[in-house]
């Protein structure tokens, strides 16, 4: 046992009795005093120490041969508070101030212990809730005085009273505070430690105590001005603990919540992460599908939480080393999870990966794209909104899709909806997948995407043109989409028509040009295009000197093409 000046040493008789346990309790509780580290941890301990000192002072009287047992236990735990303030005092604390934390928490807890367990040898000292004495609640015109002696009174039954009162004082001191600001102040500025007392409470084994507590938190986490008070109280561990145990999904859903208004300060967040808190949250979302329906609600907040951590791109690297992208993926797979939760897990997921190449590479790896091909399926019953997102982000993933022929029927079929959004999302990857590779070319153009890109030429939104344009320019580069394209001779006459010369240095122009360069490699591309009506369209585009025009004419104008077409006139 370590020694320290200011601190007696207490030594175990092989015979103790109660009037030393009480000498042992007087010591302790004024040496405490000299303790430098977590004073509100101190006050909440030398409060407990206190209130055995009179519990066990009316034991005594009747000197219960029943408490010796009783007595022994008490001055073990006595020798750890003992060695805790030692390191409390001298800053000596070995493993950190979280060890030391833990340490206090567990001294704290086996006091409560000697409390309940003191009761039975000394009734009269602990009333039962049926007869105990309770102020009546404060009116609304109440002076400050009045309500301050009742949440105080309401305190000193969180500390002696039995589970059963405890809780349901925790559920009225809960209502309290959400009728009026003004207990939230007193209780966090006037009240001795009574936060502490309230994040003792959180870490308590009955699970209806620790979710009333965790609701009374959560209330005073619902002001900006008074939820740092939680902070410094050191409730982040008990909080992140309340997640890793078994419990109610409404209680962790209580939970949840406080830990997103706490982590809404980017300081917090690292203080969440210390205490193990991402590796919990990680662990709620592996749900399995029959639980799925009942963890809804849960999920959704967890994504809420989520996002308040990747704004720290150290802590957001840990987490998707914790396996959070597999899981969420896992989550977007299960059939009855309802869409707008499949919403906020993409949402999620898409800012996981934002500017982030290598986690876009995970999520490829873990299967994401089969999901997303499943969301933007035109023959499942998916609303518009779950498509739309859906198809932004595939297209944030362009770069490392391998070809997918089901894939691109799916995005092709956008190209003729009438939705704007959906429509320009899928002509955006259609126009992003046709500069990836021939294969990616030939699935576009066998898609049935032909009609529909020519149309889209002629819209009145020039992004929407300009895409459309270099989409076809890309695709009939190649001699298999040539050929289907020219399978169709009202698509060579539809695009010969769309030239505007009030426009012959836009970008659509230079890619609709780049297309007719490629359709006049083949003698039916040739004909088709002097056959469309609109050859005087390409010919002032020679007039304005562009040159790519100029190639296409002379092909045109070649002798011996000439002479093949007037026979075919003639005919």
């Amino acid at each position: 046992m370590e020694e320290a000046v200011g601190f007696s040493s207490f030594h175990m008789k092989e015979e103790t009795n109660l009037e030393e346990a009480l000498e042992l309790l007087t010591s302790l509780i004024s040496s405490s005093h000299s303790t430098q580290c977590f004073p509100l941890k101190w006050q909440l301990i030398r409060a407990k120490l206190e209130e055995l000192r009179s519990s066990l002072h009316h034991a005594t009287i009747g000197q219960n041969s029943d408490l010796f047992p009783f007595a022994q236990s008490l001055v073990s735990t006595l020798d750890e508070i003992q060695l805790a303030a030692v390191h409390s005092s001298n800053k000596s604390h070995n493993g950190g101030r979280l060890l030391l934390i833990s340490n206090l928490n567990k001294v704290i807890s086996m006091l409560d212990f000697h409390i309940n367990e003191l009761s039975i040898f000394s009734p009269g000292v602990l009333l039962s809730h049926s007869h105990a004495i309770v102020p009546a609640k404060p009116a609304a015109a109440a002076k400050l005085d009045y309500i301050k002696f009742y949440i105080r009174d309401i305190f000193s039954r969180l500390t002696i009273a039995s589970l059963d009162v405890k809780a349901q004082t925790l559920a009225t001191l809960g209502e309290l505070l959400s009728e009026d600001e003004r207990y939230v102040r007193i209780l966090t500025q006037e009240i001795d430690d009574g936060i502490g007392i309230l994040v003792n409470l959180l870490e308590n084994e009955d699970v209806g105590i620790m979710e009333e507590a965790v609701g009374v938190v959560l209330v005073i986490a619902g002001f900006d001005s008074y939820k740092g008070y939680l902070v410094k109280a050191g409730s982040m561990g008990p909080l992140v603990h309340a997640l890793e145990k078994r419990g109610t999904v409404q209680g962790k859903e209580r939970v949840i919540q406080v830990l997103i208004k706490l982590t809404e300060n980017s300081e917090n967040v690292w203080s969440f992460s210390a205490h193990g808190g991402v590796s919990a949250i990680v662990q709620n979302l592996n749900c399995a599908e029959d639980a799925i329906v009942n963890s809804s609600e849960l999920i959704s907040s967890i994504c809420v939480i989520m996002r308040n951590l990747i704004r720290v791109d150290e802590i957001k690297r840990f987490m998707v080393d914790e396996g959070a992208i597999q899981v969420l993926i896992n989550l977007l797979k299960m059939k009855q999870l309802q869409e707008i939760y499949k919403i906020q897990l993409l949402g999620l997921l898409g800012e996981i990966s934002f500017n982030d190449e290598k986690n876009k590479m995970k999520m490829v790896e873990e299967s994401l794209i089969v999901s997303l091909t499943e969301l933007v399926d035109p023959n499942l019953p998916f609303c518009l909104k779950t498509r739309e997102v859906s198809l932004k982000f595939i297209g944030s993933l362009v770069p490392y899709l391998a070809p997918d022929a089901g894939l691109v029927r799916c995005i092709v079929f956008y190209l003729k909806f009438d939705e704007n959004p959906i429509r320009e999302s899928a002509l955006k990857i259609v126009c992003q997948l046709s500069k990836v590779s021939d294969e990616y070319r030939r699935l576009i153009g066998e898609a049935g995407s032909l009609i529909e890109l020519v149309q889209l030429v002629g819209s009145k939104l020039v992004q929407v043109r300009q895409m459309a344009a270099e989409t076809i320019s890309n695709l009939v580069s190649i001699n298999h989409v040539r050929q289907l394209f020219l399978q169709d001779e009202n698509n060579s006459k539809e695009l010969m028509r769309l030239f505007d010369s009030n426009e012959s240095k836009s970008a659509t122009t230079k890619f609709l040009l780049s297309a007719l360069m490629s359709l006049s490699e083949s003698s039916c591309g040739r004909i088709q295009i002097i056959a469309s009506g609109y050859i005087c369209n390409l010919e002032k585009m020679v007039e304005f000197g562009e040159s790519d025009a100029k190639k296409i004419m002379k092909k045109l104008s070649n002798s011996r093409f000439q002479s093949l077409v007037s026979k075919i006139w003639s005919l």
